[in-house]
């Protein structure tokens, strides 16, 4: 290869390496512009008004999907302690959980418990269906409740 090949080529090849690679990369589409598809987003599963007495009070059934699950409650009354229980015909669904609003937090504020892990509880089909069980200190308290999948 005589010298003048030889550079010609050692051109080549540095063009080539200094030449970006991603201007041949296909166009990659910006963060926000992907939507999420039921996975990693809370898909709501009921949500009423639950008057809450010291006896116990139970929500209608719903159905959840297995996975994931929990519940928000807002509108507590002050002074209110109260003890939410999800459950199904054959009993209880995870521990209990409870909302206390004795120091006086906001009487409007939404509260959201951790996510509770339904898996274990699910029948044959993959499906669970429950109702959320409740009872407070005060002899009444309506509470607005959503149940999240």
């Amino acid at each position: 290869m005589t010298k003048q090949n030889f550079r010609s080529f050692l051109l080549i090849v540095i063009f080539t390496l200094a030449l970006p690679l991603s201007s041949f990369a296909d166009e990659v589409k910006p963060a926000e512009t992907v939507e999420p598809l039921g996975a990693g987003t809370w898909d709501q599963i009921y949500y009423g008004s639950l008057n809450v007495g010291t006896s116990k009070t139970t929500t209608g059934n719903f159905t959840s999907g297995g996975g994931d699950i929990r519940v928000c409650v807002q509108g507590v009354d002050i002074g209110n302690k109260i003890s939410f229980q999800f459950e199904r015909a054959s009993g209880a669904v995870g521990p209990p959980f409870v909302y206390d609003n004795q120091l006086g937090s906001s009487v409007g504020s939404d509260f959201c418990f951790p996510k509770l892990d339904v898996r274990p509880y699910v029948d044959s089909s993959g499906k669970l269906t429950l109702n959320l069980a409740a009872n407070g200190l005060k002899s009444s308290d309506t509470v607005w409740v959503r149940v999240e999948d």
